[in-house]
C-alpha cells in the first residue's frame, strides 16, 4: 500500500494508528476483549516454548485431514491458557534434499518414519506453552496414528524460519474462547466459517473481520531480518513513530548505572549465558550484531514522556552446550539522536 499510493512515514503512521484505534475499540465494545489482555499469544516469550506438531496426513482417511487432525489436537486445550495457532502443509519448493535432511534431523518422533514422504506432512502450530503443556501435547497424540511427532521450535532453527513462510494463522485460545478471522466487515457476526470442532469441545466463538485480524492478531513465527524482508521492521516501527530509521544504523547506548544494575541483579542469568565478565562495549556491540536476527515486537508510544520502544529477543550460543540462552532485551528509539538506549536486558 505504501508503495503503491507512494505514502510517506508520516502517512503511513497515521493510517496504521487510524486502523490500530478502530480495531481497539471494536475489539473492546463489540467483543469484550482487551487486546493487552492477548498478550502471550501475540508476542514471543523467553519463558515459554513453542511447539510444531507434525502429521502424516496420507494416513488420514477423511480428505479433509485439517479437520480430523484439530478434532485430535482441540480437546487437548485447557481453557485457562492463551495460545496463537497455525497450520499449513509442509511445502517445499527449491533445494527439497537440503530441508528434508534438516526436517528429519530436527524432527522428534518415537514412530518408524522410513517411509514418511515429507510431502505429507501436515504441521499444526502452537506458542506459549509450558514445559507441562508442551509435553501434554506429545503424549496424549502418540497413540494417534497420523501423529508423527514434533519438532520444537522454542529457539531459532533454519526449518523455523521456513515454517514461518508457510504456515497459515488458525485462530487465538483465549482461555474458554477462541478468535478466528471472519471473511466478512461485520464486527456483530461470530461465527466459526473454518468449520473446525471448537464450538464441540465447548469453546465459544468471537470472530474478527479478517482485515483487522490480519494486521493486529496474526502471530509471527520468530525468524532473523532477511535480506529482502526488511521493510517488515520497518513497517513495525512505522507503527508507532512516523520517523523511520535502519536499526542497524543506529548506535547502541547503555548507561553506566543501568549495566552496574544489570551486573548486580541478572548475575546468574548473565553467567549461563557467558556473559558475566562482559564490558559496556562488549554488551553494546552484542546487541548491535544481534538486533537484525530477530523481529521487534511490544512496540509502544508512551507520548507523555515522549518515549517510543520496542522489545526483541536475543539467542546466544552456549559454548560446551548444545542450549541456547534467550534473553529479551527493550530499547528506547531515539532516531534524532542516532541511537537505540536500552531500557531492560533480563
Amino acid at each position: 500500500m505504501k508503495e503503491n499510493f507512494k505514502l510517506s512515514d508520516k502517512q503511513m503512521y497515521e493510517a496504521i494508528q487510524q486502523a490500530f484505534n478502530h480495531f481497539i475499540e471494536n475489539l473492546h465494545s463489540k467483543k469484550r476483549i482487551e487486546y493487552k489482555d492477548l498478550r502471550n499469544a501475540l508476542t514471543p516469550n523467553i519463558n515459554k516454548k513453542e511447539i510444531a506438531l507434525v502429521f502424516d496426513s496420507s494416513k488420514v482417511k477423511s480428505a479433509w485431514y485439517g479437520y480430523e487432525v484439530f478434532d485430535k489436537v482441540i480437546p487437548i486445550f485447557d481453557k485457562k491458557t492463551k495460545h496463537s495457532i497455525l497450520s499449513g502443509d509442509l511445502i517445499i519448493d527449491q533445494n527439497f534434499h537440503y530441508w528434508k535432511d534438516v526436517f528429519f534431523e530436527e524432527l522428534i518422533s518415537e514412530k518408524n518414519t522410513n517411509f514418511l514422504n515429507i510431502n505429507d506432512c501436515y504441521i499444526v502450530y502452537i506458542n506459549n506453552l509450558s514445559n507441562t503443556f508442551f509435553n501434554k501435547f506429545h503424549h496424549q497424540l502418540s497413540y494417534y496414528e497420523p501423529y508423527v511427532g514434533f519438532l520444537d521450535t522454542t529457539t531459532q532453527t533454519n526449518l523455523k524460519t521456513m515454517l514461518s513462510f508457510i504456515l497459515c494463522k488458525v485462530a487465538i485460545v483465549n482461555n474458554k474462547e477462541v478468535i478466528l478471522p471472519y471473511e466478512d466487515e461485520d464486527w456483530e457476526t461470530n461465527e466459526n466459517t473454518q468449520g473446525l470442532p471448537f464450538d464441540s469441545n465447548n469453546f465459544s466463538i468471537k470472530s474478527i473481520p479478517s482485515l483487522y485480524y490480519d494486521l493486529f492478531l496474526s502471530y509471527k513465527i520468530e525468524r532473523e531480518d532477511l535480506k529482502g524482508y526488511s521493510l517488515d521492521t520497518q513497517i513495525a516501527l512505522n507503527a508507532i513513530t512516523p520517523i523511520v530509521t535502519d536499526l542497524e544504523k543506529l548506535n547502541i547506548e547503555i548507561e553506566e548505572q543501568k549495566f552496574d544494575y544489570l551486573i548486580t541483579t541478572k548475575g546468574g542469568k548473565l553467567k549461563k549465558a557467558q556473559l558475566e565478565n562482559y564490558t559496556i562495549k562488549d554488551f553494546e556491540k552484542l546487541i548491535k550484531e544481534k538486533i537484525k536476527d530477530n523481529y521487534i515486537y511490544e512496540m509502544s508510544e508512551l507520548r507523555e514522556y515522549k518515549v517510543i520502544k520496542f522489545n526483541v529477543i536475543i539467542e546466544l550460543e552456549v559454548l560446551y552446550s548444545k542450549e541456547k540462552v534467550k534473553c529479551q532485551i527493550t530499547l528506547h528509539y531515539q532516531p534524532e539522536e542516532n541511537k537505540l538506549k536500552l531500557i531492560t536486558f533480563f
